[in-house]
């Protein structure tokens, strides 16, 4: 298997499945065993890069004078990791590095919430968003 044809296959997969796939269909669009605790590694890791890159590009908008489009992305993303921790609060992690990390996931949240309290304030938030 080459490097682009993985990368299909997930694609294909993750456009069946939504946007989170879970380790079966992993599993199976890559032909591999996924490991759960290298898949909850792996979803804390996104929540991460969402909170980075939802902040980055709210202030590359708002630097560049970009004040009415409405800034659904940090009410999305926000519901959306908002939803991955209430799934890890579900699970009895230990005291391991899985549980160090779901404890980086609290800041996440917050850190979102913040941002989407902000841009209500300042009356940038125009829409209400309605996610499945």
């Amino acid at each position: 298997m080459t490097i682009r044809s993985v990368g299909h296959k997930f694609n294909e997969a993750a456009t069946e499945s939504g946007l989170i796939l879970t380790p079966s269909a992993i599993s199976e669009a890559l032909k591999i065993k996924v490991e759960y605790t290298d898949y909850l590694m792996a979803l804390l890791r996104l929540a991460e890069e969402i909170v980075e890159y939802t902040s980055s590009t709210i202030v590359r908008y708002l630097s560049i004078g970009y004040k009415d489009v409405g800034f659904a992305l940090p009410v999305i993303n926000q519901r959306l990791i908002s939803h991955v921790q209430q799934g890890f609060q579900t699970l009895d992690l230990k005291n391991d590095s899985l549980r160090r990390k779901y404890d980086g996931l609290k800041y996440s949240v917050k850190k979102l919430n913040e941002i989407v309290y902000d841009l209500s304030l300042r009356g940038l938030l125009h829409y209400e968003i309605n996610l499945i």
